[in-house]
């Protein structure tokens, strides 16, 4: 008696507890698996790094004060297609910042990183630099 009172009191309420549990399981395993198939291991893709890159220092005129950045370089990484990878020449990444015209500048700015057509940046590290010039020391 007390195994038919396990399955069949509260039936409709099991039954919605079920369904609900399957999808739930369903909608997580379908995103979950593919997401991390597709962009881990995708033997047509490649990863190149570029490490110790010089920064460039753009502003808006072609004269600026002198200026010191902490770091002068940056570590770039970089994913594409495995043909453009291979041809990828270690001119073609560049790490530049944008700073104002004043001659007291002093903060943090982002990194900012020119690539050709079919490359995806990665990562930058670090992702931002500090600026000082000349007159703030």
């Amino acid at each position: 008696m007390w195994v038919r009172s396990l399955f069949f009191d509260h039936f409709w309420l099991k039954l919605f507890s079920l369904l609900l549990a399957v999808l739930v399981w369903l909608a997580v395993d379908a995103n979950v698996g593919r997401e991390m198939v597709s962009r881990e291991f995708d033997a047509r893709e490649a990863t190149t790094n570029f490490i110790g890159r010089r920064i460039f220092i753009m502003t808006e005129s072609g004269a600026h004060p002198p200026v010191t950045l902490d770091p002068p370089n940056v570590d770039i990484a970089v994913r594409g297609a495995l043909a453009e990878m291979a041809k990828l020449d270690g001119n073609d990444v560049r790490a530049y910042i944008r700073i104002s015209d004043r001659p007291d500048f002093d903060g943090t700015v982002p990194v900012q990183v020119q690539l050709p057509k079919g490359a995806a940046l990665v990562m930058v590290s670090p992702a931002v630099v500090r600026v000082r010039t000349a007159n703030n020391p």
